[in-house]
């Protein structure tokens, strides 16, 4: 399952803290599309940004989240929203997933995943 997320960026270092690189590695992140493998079956990948000239509008960073077939869902979203929590808890203000905002909270950031999860499936299985 892949989805992405948008994150507030203040400050430049947030995305060499996200990829655990260093602040100098910004460019590689963004002209390489970088990927950062956080646990096994679970990835985040740089996907793009929006930024504007204005001091009052924050630039947002979009990642995609991919979540493997060959991890436990609950243990996934345990992983994936402690990581997220520890590298943003103290960075950006707003936290977006697939449109619906959440609080930098550990059990929000993993109820709007499951959320998303779960609506994944009801898209696959209308498919057909």
């Amino acid at each position: 399952m892949n989805f992405d997320i948008w994150l507030e960026e203040s400050d430049f270092s947030l995305l060499p803290n996200l990829f655990d690189v260093q602040p100098s590695e910004y460019n590689r992140i963004v002209l390489e599309k970088q990927k950062k493998v956080v646990s096994t079956g679970i990835s985040l990948q740089y996907r793009s940004h929006y930024s504007c000239d204005s001091v009052d509008i924050p630039t947002m960073v979009i990642i995609t989240i991919e979540i493997g077939k060959e991890i436990a869902l609950p243990i996934a979203l345990g992983i994936l929203s402690n990581y997220l929590y520890d590298k943003l808890k103290e960075r950006t203000s707003t936290l977006v997933i697939n449109g619906k905002k959440a609080k930098i909270d550990k059990k929000e950031i993993e109820r709007l995943i499951l959320l998303n999860y779960s609506q994944e499936d009801e898209r696959k299985f209308e498919e057909g």
